[in-house]
């Protein structure tokens, strides 16, 4: 790996070879992982769940009779959806997702 460095007067471009420790910097910088974000918005979510192919499973499950009055709220009012929110681990665990995958969805949720 090289960093370059560009003369703004000449316009001259020089390569420079990272030294150990540079390089050791940059891959440490690579390898840190990303955290998790703690909310998205509703429309991310459901983008999210969509782009895993879980748009039908979601749909399914708010369309449940069974859905409770907090259930109901959170699908048709809530416009941010929380990590830690009780009524989206309860959903979380009906589709059968873990905490890393609940995590995965979240961290693909905040870019879209």
């Amino acid at each position: 790996m090289f960093r370059v460095e560009v003369n703004i007067q000449t316009g001259e471009r020089v390569e420079i070879p990272f030294t150990a420790e540079e390089t050791a910097q940059h891959e440490a910088l690579i390898n840190q992982p990303i955290p998790v974000p703690q909310s998205v918005t509703a429309l991310q979510g459901l983008l999210a769940l969509d782009a895993a192919g879980m748009s039908s499973v979601y749909e399914a499950w708010a369309a449940a009779p069974e859905r409770t009055f907090a259930q109901k709220a959170f699908i048709s009012k809530a416009q941010t959806w929380r990590r830690s929110d009780p009524t989206l681990s309860a959903a979380a665990i009906d589709f059968g997702l873990s905490a890393g995958q609940l995590d995965d969805l979240f961290t693909l949720a905040a870019t879209l």
